[in-house]
């Protein structure tokens, strides 16, 4: 007589979930926590949250490094703020799932440090230059949010797709980001933060694809991670 196998006990499967999945629940819970303690869970951000937790060029200049951190764990709130926490769990939660939970949190702090510096160091020179920005004569406003981190590790995933997938995916995405750039903004966001995130999305779903080809290209690459044990 054949038995057949046990069903797994909920605990146990409550354990892999949250072993598979620790950096995009943890990432989660830390939105979670700004959003409560700001209020800007059921309302947009306020000014003053604002002022604290956001970036601008010019704290890069002015050495406030911290605000590279936190401004990625606070969002405009309000609908704002379910979005970014959809866009965590699918784009984070993809790549943790393809390439692990140290890489995944690697990437998301690596590509959205980069794609912030690199901007802002863009447009300080400009400033510096021109004595304008593309939009005007004054910096661009704070900006909050994890859509660059979250950008970077949708980037990973499809890079670490199946081929018959990969280019396609890519390719469409490419697509939506370029559009999105002449598009009118889901949020109401000033114009020059608008066209700042959307530069942001597309410069970080490329550092993405780039750091999964260059830094992640291992035979493992493209499969997911075996389970945690019981």
């Amino acid at each position: 007589m054949v038995s057949l196998p046990a069903e797994v006990p909920l605990s146990v499967r409550c354990r892999r979930l949250l072993g598979r999945y620790r950096y995009t629940l943890l990432t989660l819970l830390a939105l979670l926590v700004v959003a409560w303690v700001t209020g800007s869970h059921v309302a947009p951000l306020a000014k003053d949250w604002l002022s604290r937790l956001g970036f601008a060029p010019r704290d890069l200049g002015a050495g406030r490094l911290q605000r590279l951190f936190l401004s990625a764990l606070s969002t405009h709130g309000g609908g704002n703020f379910w979005r970014a926490l959809g866009m965590v769990a699918l784009f984070v939660g993809l790549c943790e799932r393809r390439i692990g939970t140290w890489r995944t949190a690697i990437t998301f702090w690596s590509v959205h440090i980069m794609v912030l510096v690199v901007l802002s160091s863009t447009i300080l020179l400009q400033m510096h230059w021109t004595g304008s920005t593309l939009l005007g004569p004054l910096p661009l406003p704070r900006d909050v949010g994890p859509s660059a981190g979250a950008f970077g590790c949708l980037g990973v995933a499809v890079a670490s797709a199946p081929r018959a997938w990969r280019w396609g995916l890519g390719t469409g995405l490419m697509t939506l980001m370029l559009a999105a750039l002449v598009l009118p903004p889901l949020a109401a966001v000033p114009p020059a933060v608008d066209l700042s995130a959307d530069l942001a999305h597309l410069l970080a779903f490329g550092g993405g694809w780039l750091l999964a080809v260059v830094a992640f290209s291992s035979p493992s690459l493209g499969r997911a991670p075996a389970p945690p044990p019981d």
